[in-house]
């Protein structure tokens, strides 16, 4: 085998440079074919916060006591209202 490489140096030194590459890309994965890419975000983005439960069922308590009021307003009004309608049918009689 001594003899083969003083014979060919050269043919050895680039069959063993050759393999030095081979190995050295084997080591540090160069990915020639597929270099990587940035991935970018899919979908939307979604603002969140955190909700105190507490709080949320106030604000839901407080709603149904204002349309309570509501509610209970228009009933008072439609009562006055048939309260007057009442009291002119009476002055006209």
């Amino acid at each position: 085998m001594l003899d083969i490489i003083r014979r060919h140096p050269f043919g050895f030194f680039l069959a063993v440079l050759m393999h030095v590459g081979i190995v050295a890309l084997m080591i540090f994965g160069v990915d020639w074919i597929n270099p990587p890419q940035a991935e970018k975000p899919t979908g939307q983005i979604v603002q969140a916060r955190l909700i105190d439960t507490k709080q949320l069922l106030k604000e839901k308590q407080d709603r149904i006591k204002a349309q309570e009021t509501k509610k209970a307003e228009v009933e008072r009004k439609k009562q006055l209202k048939i309260k007057q309608q009442q009291a002119q049918k009476r002055k006209l009689e």
